[in-house]
């Protein structure tokens, strides 16, 4: 059987009109009765049977398919079809207590549009293929699947999205706005596409909507040179901002709307915008530096004052060779222990899939003083060249050591231009820089 446990979890729900608690309380019953000898596949189908719900009620077909002929009663299709939107991908526990992660995909051709859901691993597809608005792909064997009365498709297992495809019929594309940000005159309902460097980016606020559910939103700041707008990520953008994004990246924006802020116009990004991170342009947009000229001020150590923010350029004489990486708890946010192969966090009593984080410092050099500037997350993922996801489970005391001896050789004797936010350490009297940029100063 080709479905996934959250499809056959999908199935079961619409046609045995139990409630989620109900269905999860008797797999578990068929769970303990099988001694742990069941994968939530196997659960699944054995709770299916149970209930007397078919999961095999489809006609079988690998024919290609026009979105208007795409009925719950098929199997699974083929067929041709242009982007129409890409929304934040979302993270998600499954049953089984792993994280999963979902990604959709509306698609369309001259007859219709459809969602497209990829699922875990499959949902890689977006970028290493630079998918986005209006490629045309061919969709290979999808599986039809019908949810609150809406048919929607789902990439099997061994299923394909093959970009710009021989020979494809003729779809024709969506128009799209795309301006430079001086161009962005007024608000308006429709919605439009623009770029820029992302020159701030401001703490994510959590709140509670008018139905009680959990919302957040992240402002942060663009520029192409011509202007700089303000941006609004509301969930789920602003977790995706919080975590793929840094200060320094070009964004593509796609579907924004514009709305009337407190000073001027602002973008704001809902579920159907579309996001892509350093794309290709044929417009040189600024680099970092000199877009931040006006909003850090021109600094020297020896004159740096606690809360200010400066912009200062030196030489690195230090590597610290710090811890690296720490790891939150997902749930409460504070330190989890790493035990082994288990992380545990003491707060909440149990072990936990930790969020993972990276921290580094640098001590720099202007020839009026020497002071330390620390990075966290994004910013030191790109100025060490080093990325989180390989530490998910910790690193050996050998490859720290490799890893700073290989960046001593790269940047030591650099010349770098840094800005950020001074501000006392406490412990040590300090003054330090908390670093928003840094940049290595081009020869």
């Amino acid at each position: 059987m080709n479905l996934t446990a959250e499809q056959i979890y999908m199935i079961i729900k619409e046609k045995s009109n139990l409630s989620d608690e109900e269905i999860n309380q008797e797999r578990e019953n068929i769970k303990a009765k099988y001694q742990g000898l069941l994968s939530e596949v196997g659960a699944n189908i054995m709770l299916a049977k149970k209930l007397n719900v078919p999961l095999e009620t489809k006609q079988k077909t690998s024919k290609e398919v026009i979105i208007k002929e795409i009925t719950p009663s098929l199997d699974s299709v083929s067929l041709y079809a242009r982007i129409k939107n890409i929304p934040a991908k979302k993270t998600f526990k499954a049953k089984d207590g792993s994280q999963g992660k979902m990604q959709a995909l509306f698609v369309f051709d001259d007859t219709g549009s459809i969602k497209l859901t990829l699922w875990h691993d499959q949902t890689k597809l977006i970028t290493e293929q630079d998918l986005k608005k209006n490629d045309i792909i061919y969709i290979k064997d999808a599986f039809v699947n019908e949810y609150n009365n809406k048919t929607e498709l789902s990439l099997r297992q061994g299923g394909e999205i093959i970009k710009d495809p021989t020979n494809p019929p003729t779809i024709k594309q969506i128009e799209e706005e795309t301006k430079l940000l001086s161009e962005i005159e007024s608000a308006s309902d429709k919605p439009i596409s623009t770029f820029g460097r992302i020159i701030n980016i401001y703490p994510k606020k959590v709140f509670e909507s008018k139905d009680g559910r959990e919302r957040s939103v992240l402002n942060f700041m663009i520029s192409d040179g011509s202007k700089t707008l303000k941006v609004a990520a509301w969930s789920p953008y602003s977790d995706v901002i919080e975590e793929d994004y840094s200060i320094g990246d070009i964004i593509f924006i796609s579907d924004a709307l514009v709305k009337d802020g407190l000073y001027d116009i602002e973008l704001h990004l809902n579920w159907y915008s579309s996001l892509r991170k350093n794309p290709k342009l044929d417009i040189k947009i600024p680099e970092l530096s000199e877009l931040l000229e006006n909003e850090y001020e021109d600094g020297k150590i020896e004159n740096l004052e606690d809360g200010k923010s400066y912009k200062l350029k030196g030489v690195i004489v230090t590597i610290n060779r710090n811890a690296l990486v720490f790891y939150k708890c997902p749930d409460c946010n504070t330190k989890v222990h790493n035990l082994g192969e288990d992380f545990i966090c003491e707060t909440c009593n149990k072990a936990v899939e930790p969020i993972t984080n990276v921290f580094g410092s640098i001590e720099i050099d202007d020839a009026t003083g020497i002071t330390k500037a620390t990075m966290f997350g994004n910013v030191v993922e790109k100025f060490f060249n080093i990325n989180k996801e390989d530490y998910k489970k910790g690193i050996s005391e050998d490859d720290k050591e490799e890893l700073f001896s290989y960046l001593e050789d790269q940047l030591l004797g650099k010349k770098v231009v840094v800005c950020g936010r001074v501000k006392l350490n406490d412990f040590s009297g300090n003054l330090e820089m908390m670093v928003d940029t840094i940049e290595q100063e081009k020869e």
